[in-house]
């Protein structure tokens, strides 16, 4: 009987030692991992960066130099033409198409319909600034289910113009095509100030629209030097990476505002820690790609250099990145393919027929240059038209494959043929 009373008197002290040192080794842990994330939250406010939902507000600008407002009293026009036009694009068409007769006349009809649309968008194109008004003091969730939908509503302008422009092809107004094109990269630009990268991929799509309908423009027929000029000096804006700098760092307050709100985010035993370490693998994500943004360096390097710390929510948040970038790199490809498109008509209508190198395009080397590879873009003659292109995300030169840039080629080519009218 005594000796069972010792063990359990031995058992009870090392058990309680170990839970003293476990309480002390938790507590160590809470510390270091507390320190390295205020260290890290720190670094992000001494840059004036937000680290919170609030710190994304703005100070109210004036109603006429919001593209905002015009948007708000364009959208119920905009959704009835949409309604009207929706099967003027069916999703399998390759890029660039050109309108057939029948669809000629149900766009026009529509755009005649509404006739306040063009003019609302033309005032939205040229404003100053771009404030959705959202509401920061809603809880990260909430917020998130407000703002997508807010989020997604400039498209509906970027398809209108596309409309538009594609019209103007078919009705032969090249110029003005251009121009209408020219007003979606514009909004594209301004709906780069919404925040987080659901708001980013927005203003790339929009983007999308632009390039397609300057590049069904230009392919068709001669435009001015005056509007090439105009389109190329709009393009070099759209190659930078202001637009991807902010979605990065407006997410990542989004996600340190998110982490505040984990169960157990503060219990100081083991889930504070724990939280902690999630944070922190998080935040250095961002930090990369903030490097990136600075020099971003070809595709294919760059997804073989990153790596993910062995951080659960790391492995998460860091696909969605991925996708973001790669995006990002398409668009950027697909302007560069554009601008060497202008470069090579220039240079046929001075009466130069060889297909000419591109370093002898007057344009900068980075301009030409493929950014998945880093190696210069390709350019084919067709009996069509130009084609040129970037190898794309897979890495694989597939001849020109425009069909799905996803997965092939990216770049600009002659549109297909209208398709004929159905047959009732």
């Amino acid at each position: 009987m005594q000796r069972l009373k010792r063990i359990l008197k031995w058992t009870g002290i090392i058990l309680g030692g170990l839970v003293a040192v476990g309480l002390i080794a938790n507590a160590v842990f809470v510390w270091i991992t507390d320190t390295r994330l205020e260290r890290q939250l720190t670094a992000i406010r001494t840059a004036g960066d937000p680290v919170t939902l609030a710190d994304l507000a703005r100070p109210p600008i004036a109603p006429e130099t919001n593209a905002a407002t015009y948007l708000r009293r364009a959208q119920a026009d905009m959704a009835a033409i949409e309604k009207e036009t929706m099967n003027v694009h069916p999703v399998s068409d390759c890029p660039g198409f050109r309108l057939p007769p029948a669809d000629e006349k149900t766009v026009k009809a529509a755009l005649t319909a509404y006739p306040n649309v063009i003019p609302l968008l033309e005032r939205a194109a040229a404003c100053s600034d771009y404030d959705a008004e959202l509401d920061y003091t809603l809880s990260a969730n909430d917020f998130l289910a407000k703002y997508l939908d807010i989020a997604s509503q400039p498209r509906s302008a970027a398809r209108v113009l596309h409309h538009r422009a594609d019209l103007l092809v078919a009705e032969g107004n090249r110029d003005e095509a251009v121009r209408t094109a020219l007003l979606i990269f514009k909004l594209a630009r301004l709906v780069d100030r919404n925040p987080m990268i659901v708001a980013y991929l927005v203003a790339l799509a929009i983007r999308g629209h632009a390039i397609e309908s300057a590049n069904t423009a230009l392919q068709t027929g001669p435009v001015s030097k005056e509007v090439c000029d105009a389109l190329d000096a709009e393009l070099a804006i759209q190659d930078r990476m202001e637009g991807f700098v902010w979605a990065i760092k407006s997410e990542r307050a989004y996600n340190v505002e998110s982490f505040r709100k984990f169960p157990g985010r503060n219990f100081w035993l083991v889930g504070r820690g724990f939280w902690n370490t999630q944070e922190s693998a998080c935040l250095d994500i961002y930090t990369t790609l903030f490097a990136l943004a600075r020099d971003p360096g070809p595709y294919r390097e760059i997804e073989e250099s990153i790596e993910i710390r062995k951080s659960v929510f790391a492995r998460l948040v860091f696909p969605y990145i991925k996708v973001t970038y790669t995006a990002v790199a398409r668009t950027r490809a697909e302007i560069r393919c554009l601008r060497v498109l202008i470069a090579l008509q220039r240079h046929a209508s001075g009466g130069g027929n060889e297909l000419p190198k591109l370093t002898e395009l007057h344009l900068s080397a980075e301009s030409t240059t493929d950014p998945f590879t880093g190696e210069a873009l390709h350019a084919k003659r067709t009996p069509q038209g130009w084609l040129i292109y970037s190898v794309g995300s897979n890495l694989r030169d597939d001849g020109g494959n425009l069909n799905d840039p996803t997965n092939n080629d990216v770049g600009v080519g002659p549109p297909p043929p209208a398709k004929p009218a159905a047959k009732p």
